[in-house]
């Protein structure tokens, strides 16, 4: 596989509904030179709750939605929802139905797009592999073996970008040894909303989302959601679990929908 798609492959996600599946394959297939995110989050101000759009565009700052049949009987909500998304994001919406061929309407899109990267100049999108952190020397020869055996820089590159371009601050350090290379621990620290996140995984795959470290500011009642980890001996826990008591996850989709329904918590707490 190429780089872009290693990174489709390993980002995209759907809510699983059948027809969001169909078109976002097709649309990924079309347009592979196109960033597209889906199931892509946004937090509306005032709104205390996520938005998860079907799929976005950035360069073309273009969302789309695939309405499932059930949507005839909710446009007036779907209208709203739209508007308030639109205002936020300062977005185009085009909707993909299924009262038409659904690769007609793909095709539309596409040729839609197309015109519109021709017309705005917008260059192909490449995706670029960050610089590999394995070979900083604090991984040994084994751990290198194992977790490239497994996928997981890949993995891990992929769910830092997404991350990252979903308004989330991205940097590479550890705290309080966490992540720790040592244990071919690999991952990244994510700075939101006063609260230092460490995300990483080892060979097996499995994410671990852990908080260590929150700013004077963070108010009583967010850290109160917390569970102190590993506090013998310390006047601090060395990291917290997230509300559910749970700091390690099966894949990058579960760790992923934790992290939002914190973050979703402690943003909308904020706003009150």
């Amino acid at each position: 596989m190429n780089n872009n798609e290693k990174y489709i492959h390993l980002s995209t996600r759907t809510s699983h509904k059948r027809l969001e599946s169909m078109v976002m394959y097709a649309l990924h297939y079309k347009l592979r030179d196109v960033l597209i995110h889906s199931q892509f989050p946004v937090l509306v101000i005032g709104e205390n709750a996520f938005y998860y759009l079907d799929a976005y565009l950035p360069a073309l700052k273009l969302a789309i939605e695939i309405d499932e049949p059930h949507h005839s009987r909710q446009v007036e909500r779907d209208r709203e929802r739209e508007e308030t998304i639109r205002n936020h994001l300062g977005c185009q919406f085009r909707r993909i139905t299924c009262q038409r061929s659904i690769y007609d309407q793909i095709d539309e899109l596409v040729d839609e797009i197309r015109k519109r990267m021709e017309i705005e100049a917008i260059d192909p999108w490449i995706h670029i592999p960050k610089a590999s952190h394995l070979r900083t020397g604090e991984f040994t020869q084994n751990h290198i073996d194992a977790l490239e055996q497994h996928g997981i820089p890949d993995l891990m590159d992929a769910f830092e970008t997404e991350l990252s371009s979903e308004g989330n601050e991205v940097f590479h350090e550890s705290v309080g040894g966490i992540p720790n290379p040592g244990n071919g621990e690999l991952g990244f620290l994510v700075y939101r909303s006063g609260l230092t996140f460490a995300i990483y995984a080892r060979k097996t795959g499995r994410v671990n989302v852990r908080v260590v470290k929150i700013d004077a500011d963070v108010p009583c009642d967010i850290r109160s959601l917390l569970h102190p980890r590993q506090t013998k001996g310390r006047s601090e826990p060395r990291y917290y679990a997230l509300p559910s008591n749970e700091n390690s996850f099966k894949d990058v989709d579960e760790a992923k929908a934790k992290y939002y329904e914190f973050i979703e918590l402690v943003e909308g707490s904020s706003d009150k």
